[in-house]
């Protein structure tokens, strides 16, 4: 069984562009790949009367370990669901779901979708992995394929 970690070093607004968290997965003990990743949602969304702030918009997926699975989707292609879509913790309250500190539907899918600029993680709360390097990411991962995912500080408090 694989296992995904990210190490969450970033906050939607810091950086505000790219990806600031660390990724990696392991199949047992052996490391399988290691890049950069993000667990935020886009800083903010554009509108014709201006910007609205993330905190307005998106939760934020809080530290946790679920489960995850590598699916076929219509909007992603191939990318993995978080928990079977059913909810997950959010370190903050969600507007989508009405202040609930949880979100739903939550997928690792390429950053940037549907985005000319390839720094824009293009996500409401999905976690994103670089277009450069989603390829080699999501290679590891066979349809139907299941396991653990970890959200964790990059560095934790003792």
């Amino acid at each position: 069984m694989k296992t995904i970690i990210f190490h969450v070093r970033s906050r939607p607004d810091n950086p505000e562009l790219g990806y600031g968290d660390l990724v990696q997965v392991f199949d047992g003990d052996n490391n399988l790949y290691g890049g950069h990743g993000s667990t935020c949602p886009n800083p903010y969304k554009t509108l014709e009367i201006g910007r609205k702030p993330w905190t307005k918009l998106y939760g934020w997926i809080d530290n946790q370990t679920t489960t995850f699975e590598c699916v076929e989707h219509d909007r992603y292609g191939k990318c993995l669901l978080i928990n079977s879509g059913f909810p997950v913790a959010s370190r903050v309250p969600n507007p989508n779901r009405d202040g609930a500190y949880i979100i739903t539907e939550v997928f690792v899918h390429t950053g940037a979708h549907k985005s000319n600029n390839k720094r824009w993680r293009g996500s409401a709360g999905c976690l994103t992995i670089p277009p450069e390097d989603w390829d080699n990411f999501i290679s590891l991962f066979e349809i139907g394929e299941k396991g653990q995912l970890t959200i964790k500080p990059y560095m934790e408090s003792k």
